[in-house]
């Protein structure tokens, strides 16, 4: 978690004098906004494919690489989505936008300059939903150094629900609690340097194993288990692992799951199960149990894979 220096510390207090106090709070209280409604989107693997001209989120089955359902969204930035893929967002021109799906295709329900987002002169720098609420975050800049915030805000009524946080959380874990960068040491492989993890107290976001400043495995979420991740291996095998990083132990441990010939994986997916891993490479997606086993071809990859990436199996 970003840490704010003292200059910036007595600035706020500073300003605080002469302005009326934001409401604080770094993570959001449940009366912040209404719970996420549960996804109506058919079972798959949930893909955003955006070609410049064209843009959609599209359902896959995760079986086969049927295409399910396909949402058609205005092409241009890149978005983020709400974990139930009801609202998404994106940055243009220094303006948030907002978008809700409606029937088979995304509107725009708000646009919204830094000064209706009451950071008038600040630039939008990046936009992410906080996972568990619908709560929709923005990080802030003043391009001088020293402000730089984080707001929040409910998209179903975005110009009146601005509330600021305290100190800068910029991720968070399913519980909408925000993590922080920790290093810990991996005996199990002695030629990697220490494993840079995101964790908070209850969970394991991701995990990077660097050799000499290379990526050796990456590691994404959900968990398999507590404090355990997914990996791939960014070697010049097709390597898939579970990395498990308890703050208890304040070490890491690496099982590999399975192997394969040819090229490494490109990433990998766990099952909303948590039994069954896809993993995904140019010629298509292999899937193996979490327990361990060898890869095997489920489908080929997806149509106009260039420019897809899959967000999320639901």
């Amino acid at each position: 978690m970003k840490k704010l220096p003292v200059a910036v510390a007595l600035l706020l207090s500073l300003a605080a004098c002469s302005e009326p106090e934001p409401v604080q709070w770094q993570t959001p209280p449940a009366t912040a906004s209404s719970a996420p409604p549960a996804s109506t989107l058919p079972s798959g693997l949930d893909a955003y494919l955006d070609d410049g001209d064209e843009a959609e989120l599209r359902v896959y089955g995760a079986t086969d690489g049927t295409l399910l359902r396909s949402f058609p969204i205005p092409a241009g930035e890149d978005k983020t989505f709400s974990p139930t893929f009801a609202w998404a967002a994106e940055i243009k021109s220094n303006t948030l936008i907002v978008y809700a799906l409606s029937g088979d295709a995304y509107a725009r329900k708000a646009r919204l300059t830094p000064e209706a987002l009451q950071v008038k002169d600040l630039t939008l720098q990046t936009a992410a939903f906080i996972p568990g609420t619908n709560l929709l975050a923005i990080e802030v800049d003043g391009g001088d150094g020293i402000t730089h915030k984080t707001i929040s805000l409910d998209p179903a009524d975005p110009a009146n629900t601005i509330r600021d946080f305290a100190g800068i959380p910029f991720s968070w874990d399913s519980h909408a609690d925000p993590v922080e960068t920790a290093y810990v040491p991996i005996p199990a492989l002695p030629k990697a340097q220490d494993v840079v993890i995101r964790r908070s107290a209850r969970e394991l976001v991701q995990a990077d194993i660097l050799e000499d400043d290379d990526p050796l495995y990456t590691c994404t979420g959900p968990e398999l288990a507590p404090f355990t991740l997914a990996c791939h291996g960014q070697g010049s095998t097709a390597v898939l692992a579970a990395l498990t990083a308890d703050p208890a132990k304040n070490v890491a441990t690496l099982r590999v799951i399975g192997k394969a010939k040819g090229k490494p994986f490109t990433a990998v997916h766990v099952s909303p199960d948590g039994k069954t891993l896809l993993a995904q490479r140019a010629d298509g997606f292999y899937s193996v149990p979490v327990t361990g086993g060898k890869p095997t071809l489920l489908f080929d990859a997806l149509p106009r894979s260039k420019d897809l990436t899959i967000l999320a199996w639901n």
